[in-house]
């Protein structure tokens, strides 16, 4: 049977029909909803019109009109109970996420505690080079390296070599 439907427009290959209408309405169409000419159109058969519903979808990719028949269930269907459980899933997910993050903040944050007392060690280290070799005279202050030159004074001091 030729009918003429308006469907939803989106990028999605199955689509819904919005609307069923007699192909005369391509001519005169008050609704100016955009509509185009079907071949294989066909009632629904519904086993129980009480207890189901049908819904009208287009293959757009097969150009193929078909009714999807959803049947009434006294418990919750299948579906719902699988994307309760997805949802469930999914906020253990984001907890277990936020705490790796949460983690991961505290190792980084460990590794630059580290690597700063390595590197102050590492600088008082020189520190001490530079500072002996000023005490043996190899290195006049004046040639320290100015990053150095507080921590090389201090050392100075401390030994008594400098006056405080």
């Amino acid at each position: 049977m030729t009918k003429a439907i308006s469907i939803e427009q989106t990028s999605n290959n199955i689509v819904r029909v919005l609307s069923i209408a007699e192909p005369e309405i391509i001519e005169c169409n008050p609704t100016q909803n955009e509509y185009f000419l079907i071949e294989d159109y066909e009632e629904p058969v519904i086993e129980d019109p009480s207890l189901h519903k049908a819904y009208a979808v287009y293959d757009k990719v097969n150009k193929q009109f078909k009714w999807v028949i959803v049947k009434y269930t006294i418990t919750a269907p299948e579906g719902i109970i699988e994307v309760e459980e997805l949802q469930n899933e999914n906020k253990v997910l984001h907890v277990q996420l936020e705490d790796s993050i949460k983690k991961q903040q505290q190792l980084e944050d460990c590794i630059v505690e580290m690597a700063t007392i390595v590197c102050i060690k590492e600088i008082w280290n020189m520190a001490e080079l530079f500072a002996n070799r000023v005490i043996d005279g190899k290195t006049l202050l004046e040639e320290v390296p100015n990053k150095l030159k507080d921590s090389v004074n201090q050392i100075l001091k401390d030994k008594g070599y400098l006056s405080q």
